[in-house]
């Protein structure tokens, strides 16, 4: 189920990007009117699963796991990354943050649940909220029906 995004949805989320200086951007965008806004109703945890992230490399160096290689896709899939990033090696200071988003998770801890979604030529991912989208995808979340934003260019 998805509906445009109210006004008082697209200010909600516009000031939370703002506080990421990657997803920033996209707050530019929406104001400027080059992004619409939808609200998109995930039933349930396998609906987030099928979701892309922005991770194409999990992990460094020799370490690294590489979505291309290893699913045949540029990203993973929300379902698939927190099992690649636990193989991966090289940057375990990400996946210990990765963890302590899933215990949070678990616990009914989490601060917020703002998940955000571009759809443009390059297909449709995550471009805030990925950590939290495993998270709560990994602890089973008592969170859905869950609602995700997703950007799309605005048609004129």
């Amino acid at each position: 189920m998805e509906r445009p995004a109210s006004e008082s949805e697209r200010r909600l989320l516009t000031k939370h990007l703002r506080t990421d200086s990657n997803a920033a951007t996209y707050a530019d965008l929406i104001e400027r009117g080059s992004l619409a806004m939808h609200v998109v109703t995930l039933p349930d945890p396998a609906a987030l699963g099928q979701r892309e992230t922005l991770f194409a490399i999990l992990g460094r160096d020799d370490g690294a796991r590489h979505a291309a290689r290893l699913v045949s896709r540029p990203r993973f899939l929300v379902r698939e990354a927190y099992a690649h990033s636990a193989a991966s090696s090289g940057d375990e200071e990400a996946f210990s943050v990765l963890e302590g988003y899933v215990e949070d998770a678990r616990r009914g801890r989490l601060r917020e649940v703002f998940l955000t979604a571009v759809s443009d030529s390059a297909g449709t991912r995550l471009v805030d909220g990925n950590k939290r989208a495993i998270a709560i995808y990994e602890a089973a979340a008592a969170v859905f029906p869950l609602q995700l934003f997703e950007l799309r260019p605005a048609v004129t």
